[in-house]
């Protein structure tokens, strides 16, 4: 296996980083063989974040490189009160709850709408956006690999959350995700910046 270049410059210039990956890297391993597939999902989600960083730092940029992470100062008139009916639709449905297909129908066409406007106004790639929030399929498949190694890695239902629990605490994070970024702008408009 051949090392990304920008990994082994980051692995010289920022060994924290390094290590970090690495621990994160074994810590999902350990939970996996442990069959404790949250943990070892949110360890997996932490190493691509340190790697993502990693890369980022490690990246040669040129004097008019721009941040990753761009919002504009100006933004149509629409885009705000559309992240306000995502914010509000999507929490609305988490509290409501519903039949799991229910809440797997309004979770995507939610998600798609917000995926959609990251892309548009460059605040985030699909990619990036699933790092945050997770797709329907990945969620299922989250719950598949729960189904298949929870409980102490014997085969069976796994005790705790169902695909209904995860899709609801995915809405309320679409919610607090269209809200931040409604509030990003408002406070960048009120601020005259």
């Amino acid at each position: 296996m051949s090392l990304d270049p920008h990994l082994a410059i980051a692995r010289t210039r920022y060994p924290l980083l390094a290590t970090a990956l690495e621990r994160h890297l074994g810590w999902a391993k350990d939970f996996a063989v442990a069959g404790d597939v949250d943990s070892a999902v949110d360890a997996i989600r932490d190493a691509h974040a340190t790697f993502a960083e990693m890369r980022a730092v490690a990246a040669p940029r040129s004097a008019s490189a721009q941040s990753s992470v761009t919002m504009s100062r100006r933004v149509d008139r629409d885009v705000l009160p559309e992240l306000q009916a995502i914010a509000e639709r999507s929490a609305k449905v988490a509290d409501a709850g519903g039949s799991e297909a229910d809440l797997l129908d309004a979770y995507e066409a939610l998600r798609m709408r917000a995926d959609a406007l990251a892309s548009q106004h460059g605040w985030a790639s699909s990619e990036t956006l699933s790092d945050t929030l997770p797709t329907a399929r990945s969620l299922r498949e989250i719950e598949r690999l729960e189904r298949a190694f929870g409980a102490g890695s014997v085969a069976g239902p796994a005790p705790g959350r169902s695909l209904s629990d995860r899709l609801t605490e995915a809405l309320h994070e679409l919610s607090a995700w269209a809200t931040g970024v409604r509030l990003a702008y408002e406070t960048l408009d009120d601020s005259g910046a």
